[in-house]
């Protein structure tokens, strides 16, 4: 609530995260685990639209897992398979599968409810990560700034989470000025 109340925020995702295995009969994969507000995460990354088979959806007891990891250990939708942290297991019934874009990705994550992994992971009432969405997304360096003055936790601007990528658009644009230079 303290966050979306600042007029530069328009959106606010908790997550949970962590890793884990997911058990399927005799099979085992090393998954990552995320805890989500369905409603809110969509928000932020268009999770519904990356739905390949299936219907987003996560009550307690649901998952949304990544395509490769469905077809390594033979899931379809509505079936079960057991999400292991450490000592503390849950059975989930998987609602659907998504490509996320990324093989490695698909291959490796499991998404629960928020509550659901805050059990898993030990972090009853808490959250790994906050995802804010701007209104204007060039303003995000300087909120960062400003929220590292106000809150003591890691605050990351999407420029400082992709320095390589920041860096990389900034030498594209010099050389294309230098180009154009040259062919005037």
């Amino acid at each position: 609530p303290l966050l979306e109340a600042q007029p530069a925020i328009a959106g606010v995702s908790p997550m949970v995260s962590g890793s884990g295995l997911a058990l399927r009969g005799e099979a085992t994969q090393a998954i990552a685990l995320l805890g989500v507000d369905l409603d809110r995460y969509d928000r932020m990354v268009g999770l519904r639209a990356k739905v390949v088979s299936g219907v987003a959806r996560l009550a307690p007891g649901e998952a949304i897992v990544g395509r490769e990891l469905a077809s390594d250990l033979g899931i379809r939708i509505g079936d079960r398979l057991t999400v292991q942290t450490g000592a503390v297991g849950d059975s989930v019934r998987v609602t659907a599968l998504v490509d996320l874009g990324v093989k490695d990705l698909n291959r490796r994550t499991v998404i629960v409810p928020l509550r659901a992994a805050q059990n898993l992971l030990g972090l009853p009432g808490g959250a790994t990560s906050l995802d804010l969405t701007l209104r204007d997304v060039w303003g995000a360096q300087a909120l960062a700034d400003s929220l590292r003055g106000q809150y003591p936790y890691k605050i990351e601007s999407w420029q400082e989470s992709n320095a390589q990528l920041v860096s990389a658009l900034n030498a594209q644009s010099v050389s294309t000025a230098l180009i154009r230079g040259v062919v005037l």
